[in-house]
């Protein structure tokens, strides 16, 4: 009889590598930010990290230069922050950076002219140091807005035909992964089929308020192009408490480019559990990977 295998599903952090550097840096100010009084909530800022990056070229990438507000009283590559960002343990945050500043990579938009998305990744965790940790984020991606001199995430938020009213943005949970039809295999391994609900991106293209969408206006950019799916085995009793790749805890184990995967083979663990997890993978090949960003990437 074959051994009964455990899975238990359990949700992990997937958190923003960083592209190599590109060479040359904006002659000009090119401000990325939140505009229209916006902001961003359900980030917790103890363990927020993020980019952005030009969708055409990721080498073109904002790097360690500040961009993310933790609270109204930092000062990020963008300047002092907006007081929309209020507290540093309050979840909310605000888009502040500059791809003129120093430590940024590249230019995305040199000629300063409509269009040239970027994208703006964003991700928390939620209860670290938990069995309930789940990560949270936010992915966006905007046209360049010659109107006001730089890239505005406002444009992806939800808005009135008239540009009068603009929302702030809520992170939402990274995909749980649902499992079924767990069976053996002849060679001692198993095989799991795995699903979960799609992870919602935004964009500028459906807004009709400026023309900062010229290269997918009126249908939706395409940035995220599938997902990880990460392991961990350990004991039913002790399921992992962290969803930092950062801490040794979760290996990949497949990429697919949508929200399933049919006889996903996995190991015997005898007595032990299974958890999985769900990573995204952003266009041109950029894994949104559990880590600790540094200067050389993870770590």
């Amino acid at each position: 009889m074959a051994r009964r295998i455990a899975v238990t599903l359990l949700l992990s952090l997937a958190a923003l590598s960083f592209p190599r550097p590109a060479a040359a840096e904006c002659p000009d100010t090119m401000p990325v930010r939140n505009a229209l009084d916006t902001f961003w909530s359900g980030l917790p800022e103890d363990h927020l990290m993020g980019f952005a990056y030009l969708l055409s070229d990721p080498k073109v990438q904002t790097g360690q230069s500040g961009l993310f507000c933790r609270s109204a009283a930092e000062e990020t590559s963008g300047g002092q922050c907006q007081p929309q960002a209020g507290s540093s343990a309050d979840g909310v945050i605000t888009v502040n950076g500059n791809w003129s500043w120093q430590l940024a990579a590249g230019c995305p938009d040199p000629g300063g002219v409509w269009g040239h998305p970027i994208v703006v990744a964003a991700i928390s965790s939620q209860e670290e140091g938990s069995p309930t940790h789940r990560g949270r984020a936010v992915v966006v991606s905007v046209g360049y807005d010659q109107n006001y001199a730089g890239y505005n995430v406002d444009w992806a938020h939800a808005i009135d035909s008239e540009g009068m009213s603009v929302g702030s943005l809520a992170a939402s949970d990274l995909p749980v992964p649902l499992a079924s039809g767990l069976r053996s295999t002849d060679d001692g391994a198993a095989l799991v089929d795995l699903a979960w609900k799609p992870f919602p991106t935004y964009d500028d293209c459906g807004q009709v308020v400026v023309s900062t969408c010229v290269d997918s206006p009126g249908r939706k950019r395409e940035v995220l192009a599938g997902y990880v799916i990460y392991m961990n085995q350990s004991s039913c009793g002790s399921p992992p408490l962290s969803g930092l790749l950062s801490s040794g805890l979760w290996t990949p184990i497949l990429t697919v480019p949508g929200t399933t995967s049919a006889a996903t083979r996995v190991p015997d663990p005898g007595g032990d559990c299974l958890y999985f997890a769900i990573g995204l993978l952003l266009r041109e090949g950029i894994s949104r990977r559990s880590c600790r960003a540094t200067r050389r990437g993870c770590r």
